[in-house]
């Protein structure tokens, strides 16, 4: 539970991080916020103001398991403001850029923060 809390107080902050600058700013550049999946950027887009643009790097009814990304994905989560993916090595083919990339941006993996004990363990 005190994760759950930590986190989102960790989220609100990055918000009220990102939506800080000056009006003229805020007027000329839109933050923008890449999810990794459809599903994350549903739930993102019904959470942010309408003062950032979220944009799900993969559509519908692709499998973040085995996606393969393009280089004009790289470009979208290097030019984005935040990343918010699902953690958990879930994007197994994105999570080396991710990490690399989280080292000058705000990133949320939102699988990483659930403590070890909820997590259900699929393989071996």
């Amino acid at each position: 539970m005190k994760k759950t809390i930590s986190f989102i107080s960790i989220f609100i902050s990055g918000i009220i991080i990102l939506s800080c600058g000056s009006e003229v700013a805020q007027k000329n550049h839109e933050k923008v916020v890449i999810c990794t999946t459809q599903t994350i950027s549903d739930a993102i887009q019904n959470i942010l103001p309408n003062t950032f643009k979220v944009e799900a790097l993969m559509g519908s009814g692709v499998d973040p398991h085995t996606y393969k990304s393009k280089s004009s994905d790289l470009k979208k989560l290097l030019s984005a403001d935040a990343i918010i993916y699902n953690g958990i090595h879930f994007e197994s083919n994105l999570v080396d850029a991710i990490q690399n990339i989280s080292k000058n941006k705000f990133v949320i993996g939102l699988g990483n923060i659930v403590p070890k004990d909820g997590l259900i363990k699929t393989t071996d």
